[in-house]
């Protein structure tokens, strides 16, 4: 300030209000229209997966109504979708398959999955299969990529059930640089979030293709088992550079009647235990045919409350202080202090949210808003609190007599998308500090 105006001190008030933020939350499975309305309520994301035979119909043909119908039904629900697409789906008692036979016929070699006689696997070196697979990716790209309602994509062309391991189907794992192919497929996605599966901590190893998708391209990590105690770490490497997903190794019905790999019987606590140990941004609430996720909704209702705000970021501003003449014309600073009380940082493509004030008039109509330099809401790290100040300018203005706070995932947004844990926020998520709690001198 210039000397002639004190500054405002205000102390904003927590809550625990139920946050829908985006790059995070609960994840409801397929089929949708299985689950309640309730769970859709506490849901932020609808996840599907697809075999690559259903979508990738013939030599540069695709039926891409096979992923948009579900694109389109979360959507409805005022929700994002994430999915996947698998070159090889199969059970050991199920001869499912995902390579088109139109790939066979054009030379690409195979072998039959150990106990499924009916199923072909993609011998994953084959010229013809890795050129095949690699103009579907393109194609995917040209038609996904930077699409607002999609919230990421399993990288999921490897392994059985796109989950990048061979159990299953037996095989022999390619080498290193065939992998890192793969990885190399999906380069061409810049701005929608992709996902590489992790499963167990595969390719984590130093030169591995988990750590070089993450390096190289900025992906996040998904873990299949990840109710398993000893895999409640697997994703930990990725913390700082993408998103954390959990996925369970079966659907919780079955879970809690110990009909997983292990034998264990579900307990609560492992979700405690899963989303501490990997710093996850996005767990699946239930699993597949959708009506698992009102199972555990009823039976685990309090967690999944409490867990909603706890998994990924969670911000609160915690004090601030800004000019008492807001809207003189004249420079001034804000000061704040801001807490994560999540587990994890905001992941955004590029790490690069945003902050701005507001000045509004009386009726909270906004004037003009400004970007803080400098601050960059990635900054926020879990279980810290940050103190910050920016300067800011509004022009004069007479009508100017409020200033509120707001969190962007995009300089380009008119109004926040992001909602903190604090009290005084309007129905466009900004925050209005001059109606705050009064701090010290």
């Amino acid at each position: 300030m210039n000397g002639l105006s004190a500054d405002v001190s205000v102390e904003p008030k927590e809550n625990q209000a139920y946050l829908l933020n985006p790059g995070k939350g609960w994840i409801i499975y397929a089929g949708f229209a299985n689950a309640s309305t309730a769970a859709w309520a506490k849901a932020s994301v609808g996840y599907a997966r697809y075999m690559w035979k259903d979508i990738h119909t013939n030599d540069n043909q695709f039926n891409w109504a096979v992923i948009d119908n579900d694109l389109a039904e979360c959507v409805k629900r005022g929700k994002k979708f994430a999915f996947g697409v698998m070159s090889v789906c199969v059970n050991s008692s199920s001869d499912w398959e995902g390579m088109p036979e139109w790939v066979i016929a054009a030379g690409a070699k195979f072998y039959i999955a150990d106990g499924a006689a009916g199923c072909k696997v993609p011998i994953w070196d084959d010229p013809v299969f890795t050129n095949k697979i690699g103009q579907f990716v393109a194609a995917l790209t040209e038609r996904y990529n930077d699409k607002l309602d999609i919230e990421f994509i399993d990288c999921s062309t490897y392994g059985n059930w796109g989950e990048w391991h061979l159990w299953g189907v037996g095989g022999n794992a390619p080498r290193d640089a065939i992998l890192l192919q793969f990885v190399d497929q999906w380069k061409r996605f810049d701005k929608t979030r992709i996902i590489i599966p992790i499963s167990g901590g595969t390719g984590t190893q130093p030169g591995g293709y988990g750590l070089y998708a993450r390096d190289i391209y900025g992906f996040g990590a998904k873990e299949q088992s990840s109710e398993t105690p000893h895999r409640w770490n697997t994703c930990l490497p990725f913390l700082n550079h993408g998103p954390a997903v959990a996925e369970w190794s079966f659907p919780y019905v079955e879970l809690k009647q110990g009909k997983g790999w292990t034998k264990e019987i579900w307990s609560h606590d492992k979700l405690a235990g899963q989303i501490n140990g990997s710093k996850y941004s996005y767990v699946c609430l239930g699993e597949w045919n959708g009506q698992d996720a009102d199972t555990f909704l009823q039976d685990a209702g309090p967690l999944v409350d409490e867990w909603q705000n706890k998994m990924g970021y969670w911000f609160k501003l915690t004090l601030a202080s800004y000019p008492a003449d807001l809207a003189n014309g004249t420079t001034g600073k804000l000061s704040y202090r801001m807490r994560n009380d999540g587990v994890a940082p905001i992941y955004i493509k590029g790490h690069r949210a945003v902050v701005k004030v507001a000045l509004m008039d009386n009726a909270t109509n906004v004037l003009s808003t400004v970007t803080l330099k400098g601050v960059n809401p990635f900054d926020w790290k879990p279980g810290e609190t940050i103190a910050q100040a920016a300067e800011f300018t509004f022009p004069k203005n007479a009508k100017g007599s409020k200033l509120a706070l707001g969190v962007f995932t995009k300089e380009s947004l008119t109004h926040p998308d992001i909602k903190l844990g604090i009290d005084n926020g309007t129905a466009l998520n900004w925050y209005m500090l001059s109606d705050m709690p009064r701090g010290g001198p």
